[in-house]
């Protein structure tokens, strides 16, 4: 089965043998560490990216902080060990300013309705009391579940709830 999906991941991202390159931005990684999806995860990176250039449309440019992650790159940046990084589902962003952040964040949880279907979460970090960055998930394709939104606080690298 892995055989005909990489196949057929080729065929849908037009690329065969590689990551077409207009995704590459979700996989870039500082850690020294092999962060090469697998093209069973291609799918879900052209979907994730077409959401976010659907929000940048809207809110201005964005930047990835942190897209896929190979389960390496995820252990070493401290992630969770079902995080939806290692899928292609999940990228972390900001915008040019915290504000706009936040803003962006405002404006897509005021109307949960139309999350659904396209993002699975939608978190606000906030670190010491600031702005860090805003988490986007997508669900898997085909499901729409319930959007999880919610704020995250961190001061000192400890999490101190949810909100």
């Amino acid at each position: 089965m892995g055989g005909l999906l990489a196949i057929l991941a080729a065929r849908l991202v037009g690329r065969p043998g590689g990551l077409p390159p207009e995704l590459a931005y979700l996989t870039i990684t500082s850690k020294g560490l092999s962060n090469d999806p697998p093209a069973s995860v291609w799918l879900n990176l052209r979907r994730l990216s077409a959401v976010l250039s659907s929000f940048a449309r809207h809110a201005g440019p964005i930047v990835v902080t942190s897209g896929y992650r190979s389960p390496a790159v995820n252990r070493a940046v401290g992630g969770v060990p079902d995080s939806l990084h290692m899928q292609g589902r999940a990228a972390d962003i900001q915008l040019d300013n915290p504000r706009k952040t936040q803003a962006l964040f405002d404006t897509l949880r005021s109307d949960p309705a139309v999350l659904a279907g396209v993002v699975e979460e939608l978190i606000l970090y906030l670190v010491d009391g600031s702005v860090s960055h805003l988490h986007i998930a997508i669900p898997i394709a085909g499901l729409e579940p319930t959007p999880t939104i919610q704020i995250t606080r961190r001061s000192g690298g400890q999490t101190l709830g949810d909100c």
